[in-house]
């Protein structure tokens, strides 16, 4: 079971070193989160390792805990990291092998009295109850890791073989673009890599259908939402935002919802309506995530920025990879 985890976790590690930056973590929520349950887990690994015997065993259920939720969180992460995706309320189910460990923990201590199954029992000589429920213990950390290794690497394959064309040159996959700069299939295939000219069609394709179509006002709009709208394949439109803007596609679609906001505010809509209410009908699911946003957009969080509204000030604009002008004529 430990080798199990231990390979899981430095896969994760390994993944983690790669793709993300002391300053992504830091800056990133969710990402510092699961990190430190993973610090922690070690943590009480080493302890475990060093101790062993006169440990307390809440201290290693604990530990458990810690890894419970750093396991399916390490998955969630990257998940969102390949395919630019966002955390949902389904996602909370795989908080599951989490609460059935916590379960199975307060079901053995009322029954054995004890929760010692996670320091060995087995080697340790104790009742039957005790090797029984150490060895359920052992097979349901089996089975959750393995079933999360399993997917980690399948996904990491998948992203490998959607990014292994990378060395191809743009004459040898030149795309065909139509008439209202979509690319189009050529040879049953997109094409990876653009030149800076096609670059520019897909630019314009995208914008034009987010300006005038403005599916960023739905919630839960996704990268594969808009993917299967311009008919540019997932792995694709995601390279090209990464590439192109800079940003993932989270921040590139709040992005237009923030400028959307900033136009209602403009229009005094404030005055009939509360902050959040506008939030939401500019595509925004929730407060926090609005905030964030829009101060990673203007310098300002919402509230500063109605203020500075109010009070008539002239507002420095800085200069984004869309514009409130494009969002407004739409």
């Amino acid at each position: 079971m430990q080798i199990l985890i231990q390979f899981y976790t430095i896969t994760v590690i390994f993944c983690l070193l790669l793709l993300s930056s002391p300053r992504e973590i830091l800056q990133n929520r969710f990402l510092a989160f699961f990190v430190l349950l993973l610090i922690y887990s070690v943590i009480v690994d080493i302890a475990a390792e060093i101790t062993r015997d006169n440990l307390p065993a809440v201290f290693v259920i604990s530990g458990f805990v810690a890894k419970t939720l750093f396991i399916p969180a390490a998955y969630l992460h990257f998940r969102d990291q390949f395919f630019q995706t966002q955390l949902v309320r389904n996602d909370l189910v795989h908080a599951l092998p989490c609460l059935i460990f916590c379960g199975g923990s307060i079901s053995t201590l009322l029954i054995n009295g004890n929760v010692d199954f996670v320091l060995d029992s087995l080697t340790r000589g104790q009742s039957i109850s005790d090797a029984l429920a150490s060895i359920w213990f052992q097979l349901f950390f089996c089975i959750v890791t393995a079933t999360y290794l399993w997917i980690l690497v399948k996904m990491l394959k998948t992203n490998h073989m959607q990014f292994r064309n990378r060395n191809i040159t743009d004459s040898e996959i030149d795309p065909v673009f139509s008439e209202d700069g979509h690319p189009e299939k050529k040879n049953g295939n997109h094409p990876l890599f653009f030149s800076d000219e096609k670059m520019s069609h897909i630019d314009s394709a995208v914008r034009q259908f987010l300006t005038e179509k403005k599916p960023f006002l739905k919630h839960g709009y996704s990268l594969r939402h808009l993917s299967e709208d311009i008919q540019l394949p997932l792995h694709h439109l995601s390279a090209f935002i990464n590439r192109y803007y800079h940003m993932n596609f989270n921040d590139f679609i709040n992005e237009y919802r923030v400028h959307y906001c900033k136009i209602k505010i403009v229009n005094d809509e404030w005055k009939v309506k509360k902050l959040e209410a506008i939030a939401e009908e500019s595509g925004f699911n929730n407060r926090n995530t609005f905030t964030s946003a829009f101060k990673k957009v203007t310098g300002l969080n919402p509230s500063e920025y109605l203020k500075a509204i109010k009070e008539g000030q002239k507002l420095i604009e800085p200069i984004f990879h869309t514009s409130p002008q494009q969002v407004a004529r739409a």
